[in-house]
C-alpha cells in the first residue's frame, strides 16, 4: 500500500517506525505479526529470530532498536492489525455505495469487519437536528 506515514500505524509500531522507518516495521510485522520478541540487552545471546532480524534490517538499524528497546519484548501485530486505522480510512474514502466486494478483496477484510467501518463513516455524516428535544428539554418545559 502507497502512502502509509508513520502516523499510519498504530501503538508502538509509530514508535519504532520512527527509528527504522515504515517499509522496514511493515516487513517486520509481516514475519513476525502476532508474536513477542524479546530485544536482548547488548551483549546477551541473541535468538535465532534476533539473528534474522538483524539480517532483515541492517546491523546499525538493529544497534538504534537494541539501545532504545533493549531488555523490552516488543509485539508485534500483523500488518493489517498495525494498519487498521489506515485501512478504515482508505475504506470510508472510496467506498461509493456499489463497490463493497472489491474493497473487501483490496484491504483484505471480512464482511462484518466491512460494515462495522462503513456504519462509523455513516454516523459522522448524521448531521444534528437543532430543532430535536432532548429528553432535558421535554423534562424542564
Amino acid at each position: 500500500m502507497k502512502g502509509i506515514t508513520r502516523a499510519d500505524l498504530s501503538g508502538e509500531m509509530g514508535e519504532l517506525a520512527e527509528l527504522l522507518g515504515v517499509d522496514v516495521v511493515l516487513k517486520l510485522c509481516q514475519l513476525y505479526g502476532g508474536d513477542n520478541l524479546y530485544i536482548p540487552v547488548n551483549g546477551e545471546r541473541m535468538s535465532d529470530d534476533m539473528r534474522e532480524m538483524q539480517e532483515i534490517i541492517g546491523a546499525v538499524y538493529y544497534e538504534q532498536m537494541q539501545k532504545r528497546y533493549c531488555g523490552n519484548i516488543i509485539y508485534f501485530p500483523l500488518p493489517q492489525t498495525a494498519l487498521k486505522e489506515f485501512i478504515a480510512s482508505r475504506v470510508r474514502c472510496e467506498y461509493d455505495g456499489t463497490n463493497r466486494r472489491r474493497l473487501m478483496r483490496k484491504y483484505n477484510l471480512t464482511k462484518n469487519s466491512f460494515y462495522r467501518i462503513i456504519e462509523n463513516k455513516q454516523k459522522e455524516k448524521l448531521p444534528e437536528d437543532d430543532k430535536q428535544l432532548t429528553l432535558y428539554d421535554f423534562l424542564t418545559d
